[in-house]
């Protein structure tokens, strides 16, 4: 099913108010970001404004999925996917404990077809 971009214009709109820069939201941060704020809206901003800024101690969600960019390399849709569902699953530990360091460990052991689908299908269902 396609998306008008009408549809995602609340979403856009905050994430336009960070004033992010390609090299900061690439694809995949972009729609992970896309996602978290259309399940959480602002509450949501909290974490993306700290991952624009850099804010926050280096085991923070955030700072965790900035390192996550620097790591990685993509090019094809399925890697973007992949990069996408490492960082929902990210977020996803920020939202239950957003003062708590995250680990790749944790991400690694909690990344698997069904939980990443889980947060796709989360995030789609607004308000759920």
């Amino acid at each position: 099913m396609r998306h008008k971009i009408e549809n995602w214009i609340e979403e856009i709109k905050l994430i336009d108010s960070l004033l992010p820069t390609a090299k900061d939201f690439p694809t995949p941060i972009t729609a992970a970001a896309l996602l978290t704020l259309r399940r959480y809206g602002k509450p949501a901003l909290a974490f993306w404004r700290s991952y624009h800024d850099q804010d926050g101690a280096e085991t923070s969600a955030p700072m965790q999925t900035r390192n996550l960019i620097r790591e990685l390399k993509w090019g094809s849709g399925g890697l973007n996917a992949d990069v996408t569902g490492k960082i929902l699953v990210v977020f996803d530990e920020w939202v239950n404990d957003p003062s708590g360091a995250v680990s790749w460990a944790d991400v690694v052991c909690k990344y698997d077809g069904n939980t990443v689908l889980q947060l796709f299908k989360a995030a789609l269902t607004k308000g759920a």
